[in-house]
């Protein structure tokens, strides 16, 4: 039963570490074996990762795709995290096509800050909001950059999220 759980969370490590290729097997597995379980919140969730790791392999359209569907269907289901999660991997791939998407990504981003907040997502929420502060600068425009990574830096340190504050202060 918890086998599709593990596989999803296996084949995000792999996406995360830029093994997109092995993620992309992993959590075609994972959806499979979900499918035949019958357990939804599981087919849900691997959409998320796998459209994040097809995203890397530079299959954007694909990726997009699939992370639509995501959305729509964790909609759907009430499932708002998940949700959340396909419009970060989302923006992450519109953000990595440069200039031309940064206001499609950073629509993504407010979209998942959204959710986060209402769920009360700390560490998620200043993911998002470190993300959205780079895009804001890379836009030029530095003001609302510098508040949202203020506000990121106050969230990594209320969520003890060590590294990424020091990456953020860094980054101030």
């Amino acid at each position: 039963l918890f086998q599709p759980l593990i596989m999803s969370a296996l084949g995000s490590l792999y996406s995360q570490q830029g093994y997109a290729a092995r993620a992309t097997e992993i959590l075609l597995r994972a959806k499979d074996e979900a499918d035949k379980l019958g357990h939804e919140t599981s087919k849900v969730a691997v959409s998320a990762y796998l459209g994040a790791a097809y995203g890397q392999l530079g299959e954007v359209q694909h990726a997009l795709s699939l992370l639509h569907a995501c959305q729509a269907s964790a909609r759907q289901k009430g499932y708002a995290g998940i949700e959340a999660l396909a419009a970060s991997a989302e923006a992450n791939i519109l953000a990595s096509q440069g200039g031309h998407m940064l206001e499609e990504a950073m629509d993504c981003l407010q979209r998942t800050i959204e959710f986060t907040a209402k769920l009360g997502a700390l560490p998620f929420l200043g993911s998002a909001k470190g993300l959205l502060s780079r895009l804001l600068a890379a836009s030029g425009r530095t003001d609302e950059a510098r508040e949202e990574l203020v506000q990121a830096i106050t969230l990594f340190d209320q969520s003890k999220m060590t590294v990424h504050l020091q990456r953020a202060k860094a980054a101030l």
